[in-house]
């Protein structure tokens, strides 16, 4: 798992705990419109849902494969936007994401 330079189990890296604990915020034209956790995400962390992935592919004859990007969940409500809102998705520890559709 990988994001921003880092992976899972590596030194210095969030730990799995730490990684389902992340809260998140979405703001849309600087107006928060949604909140979460990395906790909803589907089994309860974005590694149980990566972990349950990996592990069910290779019965379909697939696996995941270097430098592949996977989505595990949402970690919050999703929005409406318009053209030239600004979005900035909040992912704690992890960083922010920033967006301005045009």
């Amino acid at each position: 798992v990988r994001g921003r330079g880092w992976r899972v189990g590596c030194a210095g890296c969030p730990s799995a705990k730490a990684l389902a604990a992340v809260e998140t915020t979405i703001s849309i034209n600087g107006t928060q419109v949604a909140s979460g956790a990395a906790s909803l995400v589907p089994l309860g962390s974005p590694l149980a849902s990566l972990t349950w992935l990996a592990n069910h592919l290779p019965s379909r004859g697939e696996r995941l494969r270097p430098g592949q990007t996977v989505i595990t969940g949402a970690c919050s409500k999703t929005k409406a936007f318009a053209v030239g809102d600004d979005i900035v998705a909040c992912f704690g520890e992890l960083g922010n994401v920033r967006l301005t559709f045009r």
